[in-house]
């Protein structure tokens, strides 16, 4: 058991050609009206400062493994704290700190700057989407 994390982007196609076209890659949604597409487009395992940084600014401090939406400003604001404490390691413990309650001393090893790093990839990645594309975040314990 542990903390799986998830970043979905989803499109509200209703009818247009995608969802016109769609059975040629699904063939067995011929004949089906596709209203959405949604991809997960990140995901981590056990990054629990990532978690803490969306339970505080997204989910207002409530952690229920509920899906949130999530502004390409909050994604922002986590990618420059992330490119912050990329850029100087010291700054970790205060910008985007392990949770120290729920697991014991926290430590600031080469898997937290490289959990940091594929978090920057993810951002970046989600931050190209165009603007009617919706993006959530959801954990599960």
């Amino acid at each position: 058991m542990g903390l799986d994390m998830y970043l979905y982007a989803s499109y509200c196609i209703y009818e247009n050609e995608l969802s016109k076209n769609i059975s040629q890659f699904f063939p067995a949604l011929s004949g089906s009206l596709v209203t959405k597409v949604r991809a997960q487009i990140g995901y981590w395992r056990k990054s629990y400062m990532i978690h803490a940084w969306f339970v505080k600014h997204v989910q207002e401090g409530v952690d229920n493994c509920d899906e949130y939406y999530v502004s390409k400003e909050e994604l922002k604001e986590l990618l420059e704290t992330v490119n912050e404490v990329l850029g100087d390691h010291s700054k970790a413990p205060t910008l985007l700190k392990i949770p120290q309650s729920l697991f014991g001393t926290p430590s600031y090893d080469d898997g937290y700057f490289e959990d940091l790093e594929e978090t920057k990839q993810i951002i970046e990645k989600a931050l190209l989407l165009p603007e009617d594309w919706d993006i959530t975040y959801q954990s599960s314990w």
